[in-house]
């Protein structure tokens, strides 16, 4: 039976984009009966993904890769090989990466998630990566291995 809890959660649902997109992400760990764990360790990783296809001809820009960055290429009709098709996820870019927080006394932890600040480094060897934009996807999920060794994980609602 688990012996700890982890909760994920933050106030906002959406995220200002552009260069100061910061989104408030809570953590709370317990123990199964309700008691806080002060000094909890939990890894956050975040996941921008990219409105606009890779290979989009109105808005050009650069390839995003960086810690973990899945670049992904578009697809062309087979019928019309000069019309691309309806973008998918496999069209678009993503970029993640990992922040550790730890949590206080009362095992509770808001931290502003400064994803503006995290593209900065997010690019081809450590370069900036591009600012995020109006449409593009944010998901935030949690790791945390509790006093008995236990793994516990926690995503985000509503990514």
């Amino acid at each position: 039976p688990p012996t700890v809890s982890m909760e994920l959660s933050t106030v906002a649902k959406i995220m200002k984009p552009g260069r100061d997109a910061t989104i408030d992400v809570n953590v709370h760990t317990s123990t199964y009966s309700g008691a806080a764990i002060e000094g909890a360790e939990v890894e956050l990783t975040w996941t921008l993904t990219r409105a606009r296809p890779k290979d989009d001809v109105f808005q050009p820009r650069g390839e995003v890769i960086g810690l973990r960055t899945l670049p992904q290429a578009g697809g062309v009709s087979e019928r019309m090989p000069w019309m691309p098709t309806q973008a998918g996820p496999a069209d678009r870019e993503t970029s993640t990466g990992i922040v550790t927080v730890t949590t206080g006394p009362d095992g509770r932890k808001t931290f502003a998630l400064n994803i503006a600040e995290l593209l900065l480094t997010a690019g081809e060897d450590g370069t900036p990566a591009p600012p995020c934009e109006e449409g593009d996807s944010l998901e935030v999920s949690a790791r945390w291995v509790g006093p008995t060794r236990e793994v516990v994980r926690a995503d985000l609602a509503d990514g």
